[in-house]
């Protein structure tokens, strides 16, 4: 997977934001150009005890796969802070 300084600095702005929570989202791209990660989407950790552990609802996962499929892009991995 590769992913650029500017997606890397979203994610470590996402994490900033959520502490001392558990961040999390997904990382949009294709699984058959190398896995360059083309978006980084923030999701929202839905889990009771978020200092360590996250949940992604399936009704969130649901709606970036519907935003991935419209943008032809995959679902190729979710970050999390810890």
């Amino acid at each position: 997977m590769k992913i650029t300084d500017a997606q890397l600095k979203q994610i470590y702005a996402h994490a900033k934001e959520t502490y001392p929570h558990e961040c999390c989202g997904f990382l949009l791209g294709h699984f058959d150009d190398g896995g360059f990660v083309r978006e980084v989407r923030p999701a929202t950790n839905q889990n009771q005890e978020r200092t360590d552990r996250f949940v992604i609802s399936g009704e969130e996962f649901a709606e970036t796969q519907f935003a991935a499929d419209e943008a032809e892009l995959d679902i190729i991995g979710i970050y999390h802070s810890h």
